[in-house]
């Protein structure tokens, strides 16, 4: 039996909010996402702290003070800005491949590890982000 195996390659949205003043968007997004507010260190450095509760699957509405934010996610997601000139925000995407699992074959030895097989092409799927403005309804 000749089995078919592949990398997969996974792409993640990354979301920089940069909040000149304090003000609330409404995140909405199909998995958990992580919202980080990024600051220096006294040493110069940038850190990361968890901003709030981990945010569920759905839409969650959340009050950002002035800084920097970042969050992350693998599908898409929308942003509503309720006052679009206390924000800016920048977008990135990235690919990460997965190796495949390992590839059976008969004899003394039945695992043949493919090291650094990589999947060729782009994702299936490139995470888009959409952003509305205005009041909250």
């Amino acid at each position: 039996m000749r089995r078919n195996t592949q990398a997969h390659v996974l792409s993640s949205l990354a979301v920089m909010l940069y909040v000149a003043a304090p003000t609330t968007i409404m995140l909405t997004a199909h998995e958990t996402v992580r919202m980080d507010r990024l600051a220096y260190s006294a040493a110069g450095d940038v850190t990361a702290s968890r901003h709030g509760d981990l945010l569920r699957p759905g839409t969650n509405t959340i009050h950002l003070d002035r800084g920097t934010y970042h969050f992350r996610t693998a599908g898409d997601a929308q942003v509503h800005v309720t006052d679009p000139d206390s924000l800016t925000m920048a977008t990135s995407q990235s690919a990460k491949c997965i190796d495949p699992p390992p590839v059976m074959r008969p004899g003394p030895d039945p695992v043949i590890p493919l090291d650094g097989m990589r999947g060729g092409g782009i994702p299936d799927h490139i995470p888009a982000l959409t952003v509305t403005c205005g009041d909250a309804t």
